[in-house]
């Protein structure tokens, strides 16, 4: 069997805290079920499903069953600003109430996303140690004038790779690291004028240095630092950073695969 995985190189991932609810709940729609969400009695029976059964993406058993290990990141109007960054176990000290009806309470109001500690550095390792896993960014895109939710993944995930998984951690030589984020991600994809440094490819180049590119990205606030140590590069051949400073043009395109 011709299979191959993909991998980000960080232990929390991105959601919508609604997610921790199993989706069947949302069949009738979303307005409708958060109307719902206010009865203590619902409250309670949604907590033991949570708590105790597990044949569903069950992100609160992903977590540990620990609210400290969600981070919130975004929220909407309705929701106490002051909550954003906080842990749900903090934000619940903050509304003076418990975790769980602070995450009930959140869930009702929308719109809010987190960032759930749901792996280890060990499983990391592990799915780098397969030749068949690639690495991405698994981004979504970011408002360039609203960034509040962004996750780091989206500014520091190539360069995180180097530093810790090549320099720190020594998982993978330097040579892989670069195949699996280029050639090895553009021939799945069948993107045949990419992925390579030769004649009559597309000139998408990273010039930068090995001992010194790092993230500066960090969950919350900090989420959309550049990173640093790379000097150059470009798109379709455009330069986008140029000497390590990043310049005021947008050369990329949408990839189709077998483009």
């Amino acid at each position: 069997m011709d299979v191959t995985a993909d991998i980000y190189p960080y232990i929390r991932n991105g959601i919508g805290l609604g997610s921790f609810l199993h989706p069947r709940h949302y069949a009738g729609g979303t307005a409708a079920f958060l109307e719902t969400l206010g009865d203590p009695a619902l409250r309670a029976e949604l907590r033991l499903e949570v708590e105790t059964t597990s044949d569903w993406e069950n992100w609160y058993r992903h977590v540990g069953m620990n609210w400290d290990d969600v981070l919130i990141v975004s929220a909407s109007d309705g929701v106490n600003p002051a909550v954003i960054n906080q842990s749900i176990t903090e934000a619940a000290q903050m509304l003076g109430t418990d975790p769980w009806n602070a995450f009930f309470d959140l869930v009702q109001a929308g719109g809010v996303s987190v960032n759930p500690r749901s792996m280890n550095e060990e499983q990391k390792w592990l799915a780098l140690g397969a030749e068949y896993v690639m690495i991405d960014t698994d981004a979504s895109p970011v408002n360039p004038v609203n960034t509040e939710g962004a996750h780091p993944r989206a500014f520091g995930a190539f360069p995180r790779v180097i530093a810790k998984y090549v320099r720190e951690d020594s998982v993978l030589s330097l040579e892989d690291a670069v195949h699996r984020m280029s050639l090895m991600a553009a021939r799945r994809l069948g993107l045949h004028d990419r992925g390579i440094i030769a004649p009559g490819m597309l000139a998408d180049l990273v010039v930068f240095d090995p001992e010194q590119i790092r993230d500066m990205a960090e969950f919350g606030a900090g989420a959309t630092q550049y990173a640093e140590g790379v000097d150059y590069l470009f798109v379709n051949g455009t330069p986008v950073i140029d000497d390590g400073q990043l310049m005021d043009v947008m050369p990329g395109r949408v990839l189709r695969r077998g483009q």
